[in-house]
């Protein structure tokens, strides 16, 4: 049966698993070991990259709790007109303004305005504990999100270094046999291409 009329995977099957076929070289069976070890690695690296996943997340959870009851959205009232408008109402000018924490005590400082706002207007912040302006806090879904991305990347990072191991054997595997076909010939091409008187 020739090798064009097998399916993909029964190709794939023949070119790593070359049985007791005396044409296969060294480094034939050399490129299925490695391919096959990557392969099993790839494998193994999934419930690795899931428990490691699971990790973070659970870690994560637990900040995004701590963050959840420890910060607060209040609205903070403009003390100035904010910058005028060259930037499409993008976010991210420092504007004085005050706003009252939820035990009912008055802050001021700089928060993150729009352009064109005008002094008394009213702009959304995130506060900690004590009042001070910061960041929003980690959501459940941010949780799940991070060790997703985390678990992935380092699935993929894996992947990456195994296909990196598998092309550099095959082409050193390649390169090798090539050096062997060059010697071999340039030992046999004079015989077969000498002249006869």
């Amino acid at each position: 049966m020739s090798t064009q009329s097998l399916s993909p995977v029964a190709r794939l099957v023949r070119r790593v698993f070359h049985g007791r076929n005396p044409l296969t070289r060294a480094s034939d069976r050399v490129e299925s070991t490695v391919f096959v070890v990557a392969v099993l690695l790839a494998l193994l690296g999934v419930p690795i990259a899931a428990a490691i996943g699971s990790e973070v997340h659970a870690r994560e959870s637990a900040v995004s709790a701590d963050q959840m009851a420890g910060r607060h959205q209040v609205k903070a009232i403009l003390l100035q007109d904010s910058a005028p408008g060259a930037a499409n109402g993008v976010t991210g000018l420092a504007v004085r303004a005050s706003w009252v924490a939820p035990d009912g005590t008055r802050h001021e400082g700089e928060v993150s305005a729009a352009h064109d706002l005008a002094a008394g207007a009213a702009v959304p912040v995130w506060i900690d504990g004590s009042g001070a302006v910061t960041s929003p806090p980690l959501t459940p879904d941010g949780a799940v999100i991070t060790a997703i991305g985390l678990a992935g990347s380092l699935w993929l990072g894996l992947v990456c270094v195994l296909c990196s191991a598998y092309l550099t054997t095959v082409h050193l595997a390649r390169r090798g046999n090539a050096r062997r076909w060059a010697a071999e010939w340039a030992e046999v091409e004079p015989r077969w291409t000498r002249r006869i008187p």
